[in-house]
């Protein structure tokens, strides 16, 4: 195996590229989008019971629409 010496920027730059096919990647399939959307906004409200407040029925909704 190689070894690659990339700068600062060089990274950045690689990182971004990479995020940004993996979210194109992601958009082609909607269905995946959905369910990673769905998923994030789960983990804000299982995040607001971690400090012990409990959400209504109506800022579930909220969050998830």
């Amino acid at each position: 195996m190689k070894n690659v010496t990339l700068t600062k920027d060089e990274l950045k730059d690689l990182m971004r590229e990479t995020v940004k096919e993996t979210i194109a990647e992601m958009m082609t399939n909607k269905k995946e989008l959905l369910e990673t959307i769905e998923d994030l906004n789960f983990g804000k409200l299982m995040k607001e019971a971690d400090n012990e407040e409990f959400s209504n029925e109506e800022s579930v909704m909220k969050v998830l629409n």
